[in-house]
């Protein structure tokens, strides 16, 4: 039997394409003919509906990692390892299970078992950072060089520093290393070094040991490969016995360490263990949590969920498609899952569950947005608003519960009701409202939206740190929210759609593949080249902070539909309702880790739960002050 070509790549073989069965509950089916991936109640569907009958069983057994993690990968003997997952395989007809044995059987076997799954085999190199050749540095020849010979110390006077020191690779001085987010890390005498001499290439010296040591260059704000780094370190007769984690593993530990407190948990009263639709934690596969907490805060708009589950089931093509991944993973999660998800069975503490898995959708996500194929640490609510376009442009899914009517006199646009402040660079304690009021672009809104967030941007780019910056801020973010501040209290008798000019500036295809190689979105980054007057770098900028702006021409209906619109939601006095939150733990967005705060319907009570990663609880009451993604919903 001849295999199709997508057997020479990974296969999606951990879980069903369907459901949220994966292969460590049950056996999965991959078909051989088309390269789907089914539990065995999906297989016998797909078997009868398009007479496939060859299937590889594949079933895997778990066994959590031990020992010091060392260098970061995944499925390779000496690399970062988020357990032992062993793999099984068989071959049968559907439906009348009948083995399939001798030298073909075992071919299609071996073949199956060579190709990389999802988890175990992602390419090292797309856990690795992206290393490119740098070219900020002199020229060896005629350099004269230094007596580094063996780095113990910072070299700056006063300074003691004996770990996280780098060394130039221009002139051989010794410096310590940037402070980090969580307060560890040296005195920057390295990045000064760098300010006061103009050297832009340094190595850390604590991964000498490595085949790859870690080289960054200020200039590029990046790791780098120095062809000639043999030959400098030479040069400078530069050897240490320090033996450190490399960046990418440090960033993987931070992230793996953080231990919320319980302040920052709200778990000052313990957690009592939830299980049950709603209630599934989510299995973390590598700096996954950003996408973790979005999904769970998704599970509260109603009117989106019931759309996704709503989508009809494929068998044919599921694994690739992202509305059948979506309506998988929301029509999962709120429904009831095998008690073999409860809790992992060496697992003592009981708010630790199994976990549900979401490689096949991560993967998908990947596709339109390849910054989710590293596997790094993301921003949460970039993500939330990526995750908004794919289900209203890939999915077909009506995102008005997420939209207000925003008036400028008899004039209406519409825009979504996400609220994101500026930058909050000064430390303090702030009101929400006045958050809104004052670090928000103005609004008055015609009609109230049924669901509301807010994001609280703390943090900026520190120019003289040269260094992402979170700020300390300490908000009061209300459990009931008067919104009727923002209420157009002088409605006009009739309102009309705003009808935008036909812009006289508008973005190149190339400056529109530069906003889109950062992950803007082609109508916001429109809206923001206008508005910065086809000024490049303010229009990036401008789209940023303005992520939920969007360039419209003003074809949203007609006038009378948009007055009868605002007539039957017209609400003067709204309140609003804390039902989710984002809470995050780190020195920037894109480091660090989130977890998530949401109502839930236990046991027939509304009660607030708790969401890190597989861990699932009923607390409370959650860390309100400390969040960077707040959501509120309408009350009736």
């Amino acid at each position: 039997m001849t295999l199709p070509k997508f057997f020479e790549t990974t296969l999606a073989k951990d879980e069903c394409s369907v459901c949220l069965i994966d292969a460590e509950s049950e056996s999965m089916y991959l078909c051989i003919e088309c390269g789907e991936v089914f539990c065995l109640e999906h297989a016998l569907a797909h078997n009868e509906i398009t007479a496939h009958s060859v299937y590889c069983t594949c079933t895997v057994e778990f066994t959590e990692p031990s020992g010091e993690q060392t260098e970061l990968s995944i499925g390779t003997d000496k690399g970062f390892k988020t357990g032992t997952r062993e793999f099984s395989y068989g071959l049968i007809r559907l439906p009348t299970f009948e083995e399939i044995e001798g030298a073909e059987g075992q071919a299609i076997i071996n073949t199956v078992e060579s190709c990389n799954s999802f988890i175990n085999g992602q390419k090292v190199d797309e856990w690795k950072m992206q290393k490119k050749q740098c070219g900020h540095l002199s020229p060896l020849d005629g350099m004269a060089a230094a007596e580094t010979n063996n780095v113990e110390c910072c070299s700056h006077p006063g300074c003691d520093q004996t770990t996280n020191l780098w060394v130039c690779l221009d002139c051989g001085h010794i410096g310590c290393g940037r402070r980090q987010g969580d307060g560890s890390g040296g005195n920057e005498h390295a990045i000064e070094h760098s300010r006061t001499t103009g050297h832009q290439v340094v190595l850390n010296a604590g991964t000498l040991h490595l085949a790859e040591p870690d080289v960054f260059c200020y200039e590029c704000d990046d790791m780098c490969v120095i062809p000639d780094l043999p030959e400098r370190l030479e040069h400078f007769g530069v050897h240490s016995q320090l033996k450190e984690k490399s960046l990418i593993e440090r960033d993987i530990k931070l992230n793996q360490d953080y231990s919320f407190s319980a302040e920052m948990e709200g778990t000052q009263d313990g957690i009592a263990p939830a299980f049950g639709p709603a209630l599934y934690g989510i299995r973390n596969i590598g700096n996954t949590c950003f996408a973790a907490v979005v999904f769970q805060l998704m599970l509260n708009v109603g009117p989106v969920v019931e759309q996704i589950c709503a989508t009809p089931t494929h068998l044919m093509g599921a694994s690739y498609s992202l509305a059948q991944q979506m309506r998988r993973v929301f029509q999962g999660l709120t429904s009831e899952l095998p008690s073999t998800y409860r809790r992992l069975p060496h697992n003592t503490e009981e708010c630790i569950q199994k976990g549900v898995l979401l490689q096949n959708l991560f993967n998908v996500m990947a596709v339109r947005y390849p910054m989710y194929a590293a596997y790094e640490q993301q921003d949460a609510f970039e993500y939330l608003m990526n995750l908004l376009n794919v289900l209203e442009e890939d999915c077909s899914v009506d995102l008005s519960s997420l939209e207000m009517l925003c008036t400028d006199g008899d004039k209406v646009r519409k825009q979504r009701s996400i609220l994101t402040t500026y930058a909050i660079t000064e430390p303090g304690s702030y009101d929400l409202l006045s958050l809104v009021r004052t670090k928000c672009d103005p609004f008055t809104v015609a009609c109230p939206p049924e669901f509301l967030f807010v994001c609280i941007n703390r943090y900026y780019y520190d120019v003289e740190q040269m260094k992402p910056v979170k700020c300390d801020v300490s908000v009061n973010a209300p459990p009931i929210l008067d919104f009727s501040s923002f209420i157009d209290q002088n409605p006009a008798q009739e309102y009309q759609w705003a009808k935008a000019a036909a812009p006289s500036i508008h973005p190149n295809d190339e400056q529109l593949m530069m906003f889109a190689a950062m992950g803007i979105d082609a109508d916001v980054a429109i809206n923001a080249f206008i508005k910065c007057n086809g000024d490049m770098n303010n229009a990036v900028n401008y789209a940023f902070d303005h992520p939920s702006e969007k360039y419209s021409s003003g074809e949203a209906g007609s006038d009378l539909e948009l007055n009868n619109t605002i007539r039957r939601n017209i609400q003067r006095t709204p309140m609003y309702e804390l039902t989710g939150l984002i809470t995050h733990k780190g020195g920037c967005s894109t480091v660090g880790h989130y977890i998530a705060h949401a109502i839930r319907s236990v046991n027939g009570e509304s009660k607030w739960a708790l969401f890190n990663d597989s861990k699932v609880g009923v607390i409370s009451e959650p860390p309100t002050q400390q969040a960077y993604v707040y959501m509120y919903k309408l009350r009736s």
